[in-house]
């Protein structure tokens, strides 16, 4: 009982110094000892004094609250100062609109000229070499017959790309399987000729035809030298300028 007393005693004797010992920490919620140190009890929790509140707490003791900061003042807005009045504006001077520029309507263009155009036309052109360029009842070629032959010559050499056709022809005299024979001999001999002056030997075509298509009366000696005859038949592309039509 004794030592109970003392011990109370010794704790009012402390309540009487809490102010002392609190103002060493600066804050009257927790003891704190000669060293100006919070004290703590055994489970090392800090002792608070009678005075202590959550509005005391410092961090490694208790939760402190965040501050609640007051916030800043809003300035009143500052009412802008009255516009100027309007200086008078003078009346504008009249609009004096001048009367319209006529019209001038400038005649349609003519109509422009149509032009030229290239076309192409194929022209047919017959060659006859007639019959007294070979001798009587042969197929052998006279010297006579080269200056005439010479014109397909020329043709064939200027368009590589026609083609020929000869074709041998005699009269109605004489035995039909010679005179077949004969007519397609002298339509080779042609044929060997254009071909030895440079024409392209798969450009020409040599048939006989014996007395199958007479061009002359038979019966008459100038017709049956009219009909024994070699021709030679080709077609050539000419480019012409004419007017093309709408």
């Amino acid at each position: 009982m004794k030592s109970i007393r003392i011990f109370a005693v010794s704790a009012l004797l402390g309540m009487g110094s809490l102010s002392a010992q609190a103002a060493l920490l600066g804050n009257e919620g927790y003891w704190v000892d000669s060293w100006n140190q919070i004290v703590r009890n055994g489970s090392g929790e800090c002792w608070h004094t009678i005075k202590w509140s959550s509005a005391l707490a410092v961090e490694g003791c208790d939760a402190v609250a965040p501050k609640v900061e007051a916030p800043a003042p809003v300035a009143k807005p500052v009412a802008p100062p009255p516009a100027p009045a309007p200086a008078p504006v003078a009346a504008p001077a009249p609009v004096v609109v001048p009367p319209p520029a006529p019209v001038v309507v400038a005649p349609a263009p003519a109509p422009a000229p149509k032009a030229d155009a290239w076309k192409t036309v194929l022209s047919e052109k017959p060659f006859r070499l007639e019959g007294a360029s070979f001798a009587t009842g042969s197929s052998t070629l006279l010297k006579t017959a080269n200056e005439k032959l010479q014109v397909v010559v020329d043709a064939a050499k200027q368009h590589p790309e026609i083609t020929l056709e000869v074709s041998g022809h005699t009269d109605n005299r004489g035995n039909k399987a010679a005179n077949q024979k004969l007519s397609q001999n002298r339509a080779n001999a042609v044929k060997a000729y254009l071909v030895k002056q440079g024409v392209a030997a798969d450009n020409i075509t040599a048939t006989g035809y014996a007395d199958a298509q007479p061009i002359a009366d038979n019966k008459t000696v100038e017709g049956r030298a009219t009909n024994r005859r070699v021709e030679v038949k080709y077609v050539i592309k000419e480019e012409k300028k004419v007017r093309v039509t709408e």
